[in-house]
């Protein structure tokens, strides 16, 4: 079992590769991201059979295998020569079956990656299943698979319905099964849809002759409304402003005369109250200038003054009386005591004569003063009363009547008062006469402005009976209105055409249906009770359907279709977990083969069975036995066993490839091969050291000479020497 040839096209990294490979060690060198693991993947995919069936495909069980998704049957292709024939791929037999390997992961059994050459460091009761894993090239394990078929059936450890997941089997199951109820309730309600349909037709068919009445109607409409629109191409057209305009001016006209005719009035009272005011102010002023005039004559005359003066001398005579009186008391006693004193003087004198001579003297010097005293006095009355009288008349000249002088004063200050009032009365006349001034200049100004907005009326009225070439209002009113008229006809047919379906006004002319075709009258109400005839018989169905729908159906017609994916459905799911056991129960045999084959390779003996391989690497250990079933030991020459976690990291990686070779070879033998085939390696030496690379690969070339196609994929240059000293055939990517 070689491989000879290698031809990828195109495939991930890889374009144009085709690569010849030797019988026995070959080398395909390349740099990091070149595409060896890619090329590797290639490979496995088709000696292997990428198998589309779920969960038989190697990325179910290898992981990376689908990074680039399958690799279809032009991507790459590859020569192997098996059981001395020559066989293509794709195309050749499935090395699972041809080897019995009983299942996709066991092709792992020939291909060791980068990082796999170590054997697990878990508890001793999970060594064995760890083991198994790494050494049969199933990551996920014989047990994992088994759980995983459990799992992908829906089914727990026990091989009952699992209700895990959202939803779960179980669950989906029962809703399935509630499902299918509700699917064969509503195929019963089938009949029911297919009424409803039968009636919506019967009911379309009578829409449809109302629809040819509608034609018919639309027809004639349209002929009717070409006859109006060549009427009014052929009728001038009054514009609604402009008559409206000349309606207006009209209207201002006789407005503006009447407002003229009021105010020509107004403005006539008006000037008559003007007349009277000025009348009024003329009197005021008259009276305010007499009443003036008077107050200034007593004012120059010095009534005021002179009515004081009287008043004054007056007061003097009358004050000069009694002072008189004083007096001649005075001149009595004055006489008197100077009798005594005479008297007493006289005394002296002889014969007793001289006080009488005495007191005789002084009664004629006192009489005659006071004769003179009160003569005077009279002259000066009388003057008086002279001057007064005088003043009196003067001030009567005047318009002052009083009785005294002491009186003149406040007749002169009523007089001031008169004269004060009546130039107020007059200040107020002359406010009214300009304030009535000024209302006849506005209602003048008003008058004139009026006359002019009348005139403006009547020359835009005569403009516009010009424009319109319409000798009076009313005819140019008749005119419009008559087109009005045709315009509204137009309109109704307009909306008539609107409201009839698919009658757009601008759209062309439709055909007239023939008159062999039967149609009925065009009927609107007919129409309607059809449309909500056929609107119940809809409803009705649509309400059916709303029952499909909620079933998650989108017609009556695909409950059939459901009702049969729902009861596939439900045997899937049956049939799921009578597969899933049947997994469980092989998956199961499974390990029990890799378990009695792993037994089987530790104990063979031979220069390639496990502990030949290791003898051979190692130099030092001898055999592998396992330890119970706990992990396994190694014993050196001398005879001395070490536990497996006890050796260093280097030396189980040296047990790991012993194991898998001798594995591979017991595998290859069961098949019938005689123990000859290949074994990839992808770097599985990189992390060794240089003095243990060395023995490995003097190891693997050593498995030539059994028969072994060795192919080593690697980015080492170091690991590049080696493999050609030991002869190895180089290709590079």
């Amino acid at each position: 079992m070689r491989i000879e040839r290698i031809r990828v096209r195109e495939f991930g990294p890889l374009r144009d590769v085709d690569l010849e490979l030797g019988p026995e060690l070959n080398l395909i060198f390349g740099p990091n991201e070149a595409g060896k693991t890619t090329l590797l993947d290639v490979i496995l995919a088709r000696l292997f059979r990428w198998e589309r069936r779920r969960g038989t495909r190697l990325s179910t069980v290898m992981g990376g295998m689908d990074r680039f998704g399958d690799p279809g049957e032009a991507a790459g292709r590859l020569s192997m020569r098996l059981d001395g024939e020559h066989v293509e791929y794709p195309g050749g037999p499935s090395l699972l079956h041809h080897l019995e390997l009983e299942h996709a992961g066991l092709a792992g059994l020939f291909c060791v990656r980068s990082g796999e050459m170590e054997l697990p460091e878990t508890d001793s009761g999970e060594f064995w299943g760890e083991l198994k894993k790494v050494l049969s090239g199933l990551p996920r394990g014989v047990d994992t698979l088994r759980e995983l078929a459990h799992e992908e059936a829906g089914l727990t450890p026990t091989g009952q319905l699992s209700d895990a997941g959202d939803p779960g089997r179980k669950t989906r199951l029962s809703r399935l099964r509630q499902r299918r109820e509700r699917l064969e309730e509503l195929e019963e309600r089938l009949p029911d849809a297919a009424e409803y349909e039968d009636r919506i037709s019967e009911l379309e068919e009578r829409r449809d002759a109302l629809e040819r009445a509608r034609r018919r109607r639309v027809v004639d409409l349209r002929r009717r409304r070409r006859e109006l629109e060549s009427e009014l191409d052929d009728r001038p057209a009054v514009p609604e402003p402009r008559l409206e305009r000349w309606r207006e001016r009209a209207g201002d006209h006789s407005r503006l005369g009447r407002e003229i005719e009021s105010l020509e009035e107004d403005l006539a009272e008006r000037r008559d109250e003007l007349r009277e005011r000025r009348e009024e102010l003329a009197e005021y002023r008259a009276r305010a200038d007499a009443a003036d005039e008077r107050v200034e004559t007593a004012r120059q005359a010095g009534l005021s003054e002179r009515a004081a003066e009287v008043r004054d001398a007056r007061r003097q005579l009358e004050a000069g009386r009694d002072g008189a009186s004083r007096i001649a008391g005075g001149g009595l006693i004055a006489a008197g005591a100077g009798a005594v004193v005479l008297e007493a003087a006289t005394g002296l004198l002889p014969g007793g004569l001289a006080p009488t001579a005495v007191v005789a003297a002084a009664a004629v010097l006192l009489g005659g003063w006071l004769l003179w005293r009160g003569r005077r006095r009279r002259n000066r009355r009388r003057a008086l009363e002279r001057r007064e009288r005088s003043l009196l008349e003067e001030a009567s000249s005047l318009g002052l009547d009083r009785s005294s002088a002491a009186d003149l004063p406040t007749g002169v200050r009523e007089l001031e008062e008169e004269r004060n009032e009546l130039q107020r009365s007059r200040d107020v006349a002359e406010q009214k006469v300009r304030s009535a001034r000024e209302r006849v200049d506005e209602m003048e100004e008003e008058l004139e402005q009026l006359r002019e907005d009348r005139d403006a009326a009547r020359g835009e009225i005569e403009e516009l009976q010009e424009e319109l070439d319409f000798d009076s209002r009313e005819a140019a009113r008749e005119a419009h209105e008559k087109r009005r008229e045709l315009e509204g006809e137009l309109q109704r047919i307009e909306s008539a055409l609107a409201e009839l379906p698919d009658a757009d006004p601008e759209a062309a002319s439709p055909d007239r249906p023939g008159d062999g075709e039967p149609a009925p009258e065009w009927d609107p109400e007919a129409l309607s009770d059809v449309e909500r005839r056929l609107e119940d018989a809809r409803s009705g169905y649509e309400e059916l359907q709303h029952e499909f729908v909620r079933a998650g159906l989108s017609t009556p017609e695909d409950v059939l279709t459901e009702l049969r994916e729902c009861r596939d459905e439900i045997r899937e799911i049956e049939l799921d977990r009578e597969a899933g056991l049947l997994a469980g129960e092989i998956f199961a045999s499974m390990d029990e083969a890799l378990e009695r084959r792993l037994e089987e390779a530790l104990s063979r003996e031979g220069d390639f069975s496990v502990s030949g391989v290791l003898r051979r690497i190692t130099g030092r250990y001898v055999a592998v036995a396992r330890n119970g079933a706990t992990t396994l030991t190694v014993r050196e020459s001398g005879g001395r066993e070490y536990p497996l976690e006890e050796l260093s990291r280097g030396t189980r990686d040296q047990v790991y490839l012993a194991l898998r070779v001798g594995l591979a070879e017991a595998a290859l033998e069961a098949g019938g091969s005689g123990g000859e085939g290949f074994l990839l390696l992808d770097d599985a030496f990189l992390t060794a050291d240089w003095e243990r690379r060395e023995r490995m690969v003097e190891a693997v070339s050593a498995l030539t000479d059994r028969g072994w196609q060795i192919v080593y994929l690697t980015c080492d240059t170091h690991l590049r020497e080696l493999f050609e000293e030991a002869g190895a055939r180089v290709s590079e990517l």
